[in-house]
């Protein structure tokens, strides 16, 4: 200072006190300091303790942490220690009148280059440390500090301390180690309680420094009135005496600073100690939760694995059983695809026309019934011949006798209704007997009428024609299977084969379309053989019925006027083994009513004409199948009407084919547009037996290919 007191003893006694002010919440003897931990643990301690000290002094910050400003307010800090540090500015940490209740601020040894303007907002500052800092100027708002005592701006970078102005509370003013302070303000003057100034002797001008030597009171003196104070005995003894006191009370202010700096160790210490402790309880009872999370988690993760797997074997079960209902409808739907391939390899056999052995049969027989149209003519039977031809009409009468009767059994209850149908009845007799007459005559005179009955009889008995409407039943209800089968398909998404089908089902219709033509063609030739036989009446009246009676004559007499249709589950089988070409050869044996079919033998084949031995074979293994499959289902309706107790009927041998599921579904299956009637119209080219009769009217397309429809087929069969 001014005097050698103040520059030897002073300065010596109040730089130790600031540096220990500024150091006091720093740990001794760190050497490798690990700082995240460090401040880690100093805010923890600074929030726990109920000290009113917040200390983050030597963590090696570059800035203020976030939120400490308002944790000292909500904290209720008095001191903040940020000394040691790498600072720069402290705009991290908050607002800074967060810390107006700040009585100790400490921002020492750090890289500071100017105070903020809001440092005035301190208000209750008392102790404010900022040395070691490169603080060029101070602030204007820092003589708003109005309760601050001791200010620490040594070791800056100050020119000027001309803000130092009116802070009555001054006592202190650390300005040492400012290389270009050169003079002090004036405004020094109006600091009322500044009792010490510490400087550098050596750098200050003015005032000069024998004014400096004099003490603080010379220089507060000589910048007040600009006199030079002589060193005067009464002078120096109050200086001195006034210095003694200053050092009395920074040796109590030490001595206070120390016992705190004791105090807080002591009390960090035991504050680690318990932090300690209570880790050490904390981790064990962690360790012990944890041990019981992972008991309970192993618990339900064995209880959970256990449900699933049962929740597995149920839903594996499941996909087992629909996989084997899937599996067993696949099979069946192969099945059937290769039935149908079988089939249609033998309808394209059909292709190449009739048998030669059936052609030589029927021209055998047209000469036979040439030659004896020439030999017996003369053996003519009229009345028999107009008898056996009125014998329709007398199967007429039977049905309405037989109707007389049922509704007589039936009508007993209603005794008018009876009288009147009874006379209506007797009328009817009356006029049929009176009109009965009359027809016998115009059948004997009308020669059309004749004529008509001879074709219909040679129709009839004709094999070829019942032969060829067989083959297109059958192949009318293949057509159905293959469009049931392509449905339900289409029902289980299951799209393989699907074109394989379809062109089966085409390849079907040409050969049911060259089939139909066949039918046609032979009707052509029995008009010819009528206009030949025509040719050949010389005029005579009784040519018709001598024809009749010809017919009649090759006819066996038990067999039926009416011609029997073939059984279509018979037909598919026929079909199955390739025989289905000799039908025509066993017309006759299909229409004689005293054949049973279990009775045919291979003799009786060989006499309709089929020559060939796998022929005949394959026609009585046909017959076997089918009349196995009948009785089993014979036997397995009796069995369910009895009681379900008793097993069902034995199924057929390993050996022997079954019947397929999907035969016969042409009889049950419904048009797709209506859903309701029966399946009758056939579409060509693409072969679908799909739609009834009064929703293909307005059809253009099929329904289920989207194919044009060049022509409809209405089915003989469905």
């Amino acid at each position: 200072m001014g005097c050698p007191w103040s520059r030897d003893a002073s300065s010596a006694t109040i730089v130790p006190l600031i540096s220990n002010k500024s150091n006091m919440m720093t740990e001794v003897g760190e050497e490798a300091v690990d700082y995240k931990s460090k401040l880690e643990r100093k805010m923890m301690w600074s929030r726990e303790t109920p000290e009113e000290i917040f200390d983050l002094a030597g963590c090696d910050l570059k800035q203020v942490p976030n939120g400490v400003f308002v944790l000292c307010n909500v904290l209720r800090k008095r001191e903040l220690f940020l000394n040691s540090n790498r600072l720069h500015n402290l705009k991290g940490g908050g607002m800074l009148p967060d810390l107006h209740l700040l009585t100790t601020l400490n921002l020492a040894d750090n890289q500071l280059k100017k105070l903020p303007d809001d440092i005035g907002r301190l208000e209750n500052l008392r102790e404010f440390f900022v040395s070691n800092n490169l603080i060029s100027h101070l602030p204007q708002t820092i003589n708003k500090l109005k309760k601050l005592v001791l200010l620490d701006v040594s070791n800056n970078k100050l020119t000027s301390i001309q803000e130092i102005v009116v802070m009555p509370c001054l006592k202190v003013l650390n300005i040492k180690g400012n290389r270009g302070l050169k003079q002090l303000s004036t405004g020094l003057t109006t600091c009322q309680d500044l009792i010490d100034i510490v400087l550098d002797l050596d750098t200050i001008e003015e005032p000069p420094i024998e004014i400096c030597r004099g003490g603080t009171s010379n220089i507060l003196k000589y910048l007040s009135t600009g006199e030079v104070v002589l060193y005067e005995e009464e002078v120096v003894d109050a200086g001195l005496d006034k210095a003694l006191k200053t050092q009395s009370a920074l040796d109590d202010a030490h001595s206070r600073f120390m016992e705190l700096k004791h105090e807080k160790a002591s009390k960090e210490r035991a504050f680690l100690e318990n932090e300690r402790l209570a880790t050490e309880k904390n981790y064990e009872l962690e360790v012990k939760f944890h041990e019981e999370q992972m008991r309970r988690r192993r618990e339900l993760i064995q209880s959970m694995q256990e449900e699933q797997n049962e929740t597995e074997n149920k839903v594996m079960k499941l996909q087992q059983i629909k996989e084997s209902e899937r599996n067993r409808l696949i099979q069946d739907i192969v099945k059937a695809e290769e039935n149908s391939k079988k089939i249609l390899e033998n309808l394209l056999c059909l292709k190449n026309g009739p048998d030669p052995i059936l052609l030589e049969r029927e021209q055998e027989e047209q000469e036979l019934l040439l030659e004896k149209l020439m030999i017996q003519q003369s053996a003519l039977r009229k009345q028999e011949i107009i008898a056996q031809m009125t014998s329709l009409l007398d199967q007429e009468m039977a049905t309405i006798q037989d109707y007389q009767e049922k509704r007589e059994a039936t009508s007993k209850t209603i005794l008018e209704q009876e009288h009147l149908s009874s006379l209506l009845l007797n009328n009817v007799y009356q006029k049929y007997d009176q009109n009965r007459g009359c027809i016998l005559d115009e059948v004997a005179l009308n020669e059309e009428v004749q004529k008509s009955a001879v074709a219909t009889l040679i129709t009839k008995n004709d094999a070829r024609s019942w032969g060829l409407m067989e083959q297109i039943r059958i192949l009318e209800s293949e057509l159905g299977k293959l469009t049931q089968l392509e449905i339900d398909k289409k029902k289980l998404h299951i799209d393989e084969h699907i074109n394989d089908l379809a062109s089966r089902r085409i390849e079907i219709t040409y050969v049911l379309l060259d089939l139909m033509d066949q039918r046609d063609k032979r009707k052509l030739e029995l008009i010819d053989t009528l206009n030949q036989m025509e040719a050949q009446r010389e005029n005579r009246p009784d040519f018709w019925l001598l024809q009749y009676q010809k017919l009649m004559d090759q006819q066996p007499a038990e067999i039926s006027l009416q011609t029997s249709a073939i059984d279509p589950l018979l037909g598919y089988q026929f079909l199955c083994h390739g025989v289905v070409h000799c039908l025509p050869f066993l017309s006759k044996i299909w229409q004689d009513s005293q054949t049973e079919l279990k009775d045919i033998t291979n003799d009786q084949l060989l006499a309709a004409g089929v020559r060939n031995d796998a022929d005949r074979f394959n026609i009585l293994r046909s017959i076997e199948i089918y009349l196995h499959g009948i009785q089993g289902d014979e036997a397995l309706m009796s069995d369910e009407e009895s009681s379900h107790a008793s097993a069902v009927a034995t199924a057929p041998p390993t050996e022997m084919e079954t019947l397929p599921e999907l035969t016969g579904q042409i009889v049950s299956s419904e048009c797709v547009i209506c859903m309701d009637a029966q399946v009758k119209v056939l579409f060509f080219p693409c072969g679908h037996l799909c739609c009834c009769v009064n929703c293909q009217i307005n059809l253009e397309e099929c329904p289920m290919c989207r194919g044009n429809i060049e022509r409809r087929i209405k089915i003989i069969q469905a």
